[in-house]
């Protein structure tokens, strides 16, 4: 019986909600697409309607490839960060609708959102590539095709070269990657390819390796080799389907190995950073290591304030002095981002957090280090600057954002509005922005008294700053970001540092300059001493700026074995304009309602665990409507003889949403019609389920009204091995109709501080009544199992506790392939106590002789393919039963 409410739980967190229940969804239609969108993002589907056709010509074109079916493009506006995703398994690419920034992900010399859809549509068009026959594509659609089998820095890496290729813009023509691939060549220490073939990798730079790396990895293989011979290897790949990696492709194109290639591309990189370290200049790191420690402030000669996050922890505001002897902590959160700011005893800081189910946003904050007091300043905020008058604050709507300023208890005045807006800075009566208005980025003037506004200097401009009233500002015009020093009254800037691996968030005191720049292992403070006497260069500044132009070469390409033609795409290639026509004939722009019965999403995940005491095979598949507003799912288990089955039904359209399911689960066989009120407030997560089920007992059918509680709080870091902090409970009520009999279960579970870094005790406690039927405990797999019994040793009662106490704690960083080509994080180790009765009464629960061990467990958690989570572990656990027993597992639904 109990295991129901688990299932329950799991069928939860199997299913999403990504979109809120807006009635007003509508969508076009063009030859290849559906965008979706709302009242919200009309504005832009209307440009991306204009434009999309465009790009899949261009995209096709350089693939020679043209997916069989209709791409879904869907535009929303639920953050304002930065995001977009393409899930090629459901053939849909989704926009957030947000301003972009020029410092990572420019300079665009075409509209910004030609660039983000070249860059998602590659991902479509490039890892849904195969050559299955019609039947076979027709029921597993693109499960046929190798994309999750490539490389994560190959498949990211394409998208980021076609910015370059095809947008003319995007990160390959920004100095930020470059300055990575300068720190590891300063330091001699590359990420591997297997630590960049996946998304999780835990050494810098984390997440953003495989676009890095792999962006400039492809950039390196395309300049050398050319393209065509890249766009050869995909097609290999996708079409022989005995090749079971992309390696195997590479190298038959290639004639050498993808690690070899890799390493020519690290000696190229070497190269260039001994070519451009001659002159240098010379600084001293004074904050470094496995962290990020970014915009440093000056306090005193001596002493600084700074940002620091080492992904094992709460990222932290941290006061020192410059030689690290005495620092302390002012603040930290797990929210909190790296713009901050110091004045006297108030810290103003920006935070990342939920606004409601569906909506998030960046909020200002301060915080009073005397009174400990913190309170919210304004909502909705990505940047600010802060004097003892005025707060300047830049506030997103939309795709655009709005400059603000407040002085005093007067209304905020809009100063200006652009495509984005960046390093602002106040200073007296004149603020200081970086804006874009459709490809052209600039630093600009504006005058608070005359209300004017002198455009500046052009380019890819950030960190301004100022200091006896002299402009300070980095650009990256030379290919590395560096500081320069703006003379108004000439129009010339010196540039004042020369340093391979960038220059951020700058700040000068007494001749001293420090800031934040890269290694290796992260960002850290540096300082240059004597740095106002430094006199680099002197430029004659123009609005010269261009990012380089790459040409395209269409191709048919054959080599031994292998014959790259266009596949799928029966129309001749035209000129834009004419395919325009055509398009806009026969697709006008017309927006139609949304259907949620547009069933087009499909997923197919199959899985094995074996162990000593069960073994199982299982799959699941899920059809959904591109805004997932209906899900359909079934889940299938075998193990140890009996079969367990869940088909749900939920619809998120409307609020409270609406769940049906048919479960099996040993014993146990019920459905059940429930009403869902999920809800967030602050950082918790709420959720009440009432409905209606129908159980299966003794051969014989009983109604029930269900109701449960969920309520949960939970905290990791990219180092956690669990959730670290916060709690999750459980509650759930069964009341059979007719006679009003209840069962009533409660699982909480609790997240506790260890003694180390990421150490945790996991204290889980349930405990169940029932006037109805039994509870079963006993050994795995059962849901109320104690580890180190077999399955065939159970009790049965009315009653039933459990408590299973265990220790985590991390044994090793691997970071790399270890157990049957498996990328593993990190080792971790469980100390454990399990205790479980069940019984006819209360009094009796733990009277007698309970189930009861002791043990522990070393585990592995691997993925593959960027998607499979595979676990393995193994242990002993001395139980009341036998002396000692061993404990083994290892599959990809394996959970201890």
């Amino acid at each position: 019986m109990f295991r129901s409410i688990l299932l329950l739980v799991l069928t939860a967190i199997l299913f999403a909600a990504p979109f809120p229940n807006d009635k007003n969804w509508k969508f076009y239609q063009t030859k290849h697409f559906n965008i979706y969108f709302n009242s919200q993002t009309r504005v832009v589907a209307d440009r991306a309607f204009d434009m999309i056709e465009d790009i899949y010509e261009k995209v096709s074109g350089e693939l020679f490839y043209s997916p069989i079916d209709r791409i879904d493009l869907v535009f929303t506006d639920q953050t304002d960060s930065v995001n977009g995703y393409a899930d090629y398994f459901r053939q849909t690419i989704v926009m957030e609708v947000s301003p972009v920034p020029d410092v990572v992900f420019g300079p665009f010399s075409k509209d910004v959102l030609w660039n983000l859809l070249v860059h998602e549509l590659t991902h479509i068009i490039h890892m849904g590539m195969n050559y299955s026959n019609g039947f076979v594509y027709s029921f597993a659609k693109r499960l046929t095709s190798k994309g999750f089998l490539y490389p994560y820095f190959i498949s990211e890496g394409y998208a980021v070269y076609n910015e370059k290729l095809i947008a003319k813009g995007g990160r390959l023509n920004n100095s930020y990657y470059n300055e990575h691939m300068m720190a590891f060549a300063k330091y001699n220490n590359f990420p591997t390819l297997n630590q960049i073939s996946y998304a999780s990798m835990l050494r810098f730079p984390q997440g953003s390796g495989p676009y890095i790396v792999g962006a400039e990895f492809v950039d390196y293989l395309c300049k050398r080799y050319g393209k065509r011979k890249l766009i050869t290897a995909f097609h290999y790949f996708s079409r022989k389907q005995y090749i079971s990696s992309f390696e195997m492709a590479f190298e038959k194109i290639y004639d050498k190995t993808l690690n070899a290639a890799y390493q020519e591309f690290i000696d190229y990189v070497k190269l260039g950073m001994i070519n451009n370290s001659k002159d240098e200049s010379p600084y001293e790191l004074i904050v470094t290591g496995d962290i990020y420690a970014q915009n440093p402030q000056w306090i005193s000669p001596d002493e600084i304030v700074y940002y620091l996050n080492d992904l094992k922890e709460d990222p932290q505001i941290i006061k020192s002095n410059l030689s690290g002897t005495q620092k302390g902590k002012l603040y930290s959160d797990p929210a909190l981002s790296n713009q901050y700011l110091l004045i006297h005893d108030d810290l103003y800081f920006i935070k990342y957090e939920l606004d409601n189910l569906y909506m998030s946003s960046h909020k200002l904050f301060k915080y009073n280090l005397i009174t400990h007091t913190e309170e919210l300043v304004e909502a909705g905020v990505v940047d600010f600057d802060r004097t003892e008058d005025g707060l300047l604050y830049i506030k997103e709507d939309g795709d655009i954002h709005s400059l603000y300023l407040n002085v005093g208890p007067k209304e905020p005045v809009l100063i200006v509005t652009a495509d984005n807006i960046g390093s602002i800075k106040i200073c007296e009566s004149d603020i200081f922005y970086v804006k874009r208005k459709g490809t052209d980025n600039a630093l600009y003037q504006y005058n608070i008294q005359t209300g004017t506004e002198n455009r500046l200097l052009s380019g890819n401009i950030r960190d301004i700053f100022l200091e006896d009233n002299y402009l300070y500002f980095v650009a990256d015009w030379e290919g590395l970001s560096q500081l320069y020093l703006y003379n108004s009254a000439s129009g010339k800037c010196e540039k004042k540092t020369q340093v391979l691996t960038g220059v951020f968030n700058p700040s000068i005191l007494d001749d001293t300059l420090l800031y934040s720049t890269l290694t290796d292992r992260g960002f850290s403070l540096a300082l240059i001493s004597d740095f106002t006497k430094i006199d680099i260069s002197t430029t004659q500044m123009l609005d010269y700026y261009q990012p380089k132009i790459v040409s395209q070469d269409k191709f048919i390409y054959v080599t031994n074995d292998v014959e790259v033609t266009m596949n799928s795409i029966n129309e001749k290639k035209s000129t834009s304009n004419i395919y325009a026509n055509i398009f806009d004939e026969k697709y006008p722009k017309t927006a139609k309602k949304y259907s949620i019965w547009n069933l087009n999403s499909f997923y197919f995940i199959p899985w094995m665990t074996i162990s000593d005491y069960g073994s199982s095979v299982a799959f699941m598949t899920m059809f959904a409507d591109p805004l997932l507003y209906q899900q359909f799912s079934a889940r299938f288990q075998y193990n140890l003889g009996y079969e367990s089955y869940n088909f749900s039904y939920l619809n998120t359209a409307i609020y409270p949403y609406i769940q049906v399911q048919a479960v099996k689960a040993d014993a146990d066989r019920y459905s059940q019609e429930l009403l869902l009120f999920p809800t967030t407030i602050g950082r918790q997560y709420h959720e009440i389920d009432i409905g209606l089920e129908q159980r299966e007992e003794n051969n014989e059918k009983s109604d029930y009204i269900y109701s449960s509680y969920l309520w949960s709080s939970l905290n990791k870091y990219p180092y956690s091995i669990s959730y670290e902090k916060g709690f999750q409970n459980y509650l759930s009520l069964r009341t059979r109709q007719g006679d009003y009999k209840k069962t009533i279960v409660d699982q909480l579970s609790l997240f506790l501080p260890g003694l180390d870094v990421n150490h945790v005790l996991f204290v889980d406690a349930t405990i169940g009544l029932s006037s109805v039927g039994e509870f079963t405990v006993g050994g795995y797999p059962r849901t109320l199992s104690v580890r180190g019994y077999d399955y065939l040793t159970k009790r049965k009662g009315s009653r039933f506790a459990k408590l299973s106490i265990e220790y985590r704690f991390p044994i090793i960083v691997v970071d790399d392939y270890l157990l049957f080509g498996y990328y593993v994080p990190q080792l971790d180790c469980s100390v454990f106590m399990d205790t479980a009765d069940a019984s006819g009464s209360m009094s009796a629960l733990f009277s007698s002789d309970v189930f009861r061990s002791f043990g522990f467990l070393i585990n592995m958690k691997g993925v593959q393919f960027n998607t499979y989570l595979f676990e393995f572990g193994i242990g002993f656990a001395t139980s009341t039963e036998k002396n000692t027993s061993i404990i083994f597992s290892f599959g990809t639904n394996f959970s201890l």
